[in-house]
């Protein structure tokens, strides 16, 4: 009988020795609040360490580079609009010119009955304006500025509505990245439950109380546990990243 504990007992601590690798690499999580230094912190509620929803959304609005650019349509569509009101000037021509010579008048005619003669120094200066108002220009100046009027509405309901899509996606991806945070909370308590009933289920074992093929079952439990938290730690990660660049700021920056 005396023998057969020896025995039982060495064969205990030799898979103990076994073992010791194994929990080696299932050591507890490091303190939750290091995971992120300064940044995150796994207790309590995610959205209270957050910036308000309203302050995010307003912050992505003012960041967008989409938005933006619709903001350049727009005042080119206004550009547009000015210069169809003053592109009737361009049929207004000024004309200055200077001669010399001698004091004789200078008489033009086409010498038909009835036409006007005109006279003039040969030395002295000249200017004048001359208009030209084609019908083309009288007829369509109206219907090109209400062209780009209407462009310019364009732009703007189209910049209306990508704001509201950029409003949506706050909204979905913020509630999505808490929902991924207390995913990733829950998975922590599982994996930090198996991790202590592992070291119990391990010290059952070396005292003769647990047998090989329970204690193989416990830590298969807990190497499921593992991979449960490593998925959900790097998918509410993701997810606060992308959070982030939607918003246009650090990580930093939303707390």
């Amino acid at each position: 009988m005396s023998n057969n504990r020896w025995k039982y007992r060495i064969l205990a601590g030799f898979f103990l020795l076994l073992a010791i690798p194994l929990s080696g690499q299932d050591t507890p999580a490091p303190p939750a609040d290091t995971l992120v230094p300064g940044v995150l912190v796994m207790e309590g509620d995610l959205a209270d360490r957050l910036l308000p929803l309203d302050s995010l959304i307003e912050m992505a609005l003012q960041r967008s580079p989409t938005l933006g650019h619709f903001d350049a349509l727009i005042r080119q569509s206004a550009y547009q609009v000015d210069l169809a009101r003053r592109l009737w000037l361009n049929n207004i021509y000024g004309f200055a010119n200077y001669s010399t010579g001698d004091q004789r008048i200078v008489t033009a005619g086409t010498q038909i009955p009835g036409d006007v003669t005109t006279s003039s120094l040969a030395t002295g200066y000249r200017a004048g304006v001359q208009i030209n108002l084609p019908v083309f220009e009288l007829t369509s100046r109206s219907v090109r500025i209400r062209l780009h009027e209407a462009e310019k509405d364009a732009a703007v309901h189209k910049k209306h509505e990508q704001q509201q899509d950029i409003v949506r996606q706050v909204i979905e991806d913020y509630y999505m990245m808490l929902g991924a945070y207390e995913s990733l909370k829950t998975r922590a308590e599982g994996r930090e439950a198996m991790q202590t009933y592992y070291m119990v289920a391990e010290q059952e074992f070396a005292e003769g109380i647990l047998s090989l093929g329970d204690l193989s079952q416990i830590k298969t439990s807990l190497s499921q546990a593992e991979v449960y938290y490593h998925d959900a730690r790097h998918m509410f990660f993701g997810r606060l990243a992308s959070f982030a660049a939607l918003v246009g700021v650090s990580i930093h920056e939303l707390m």
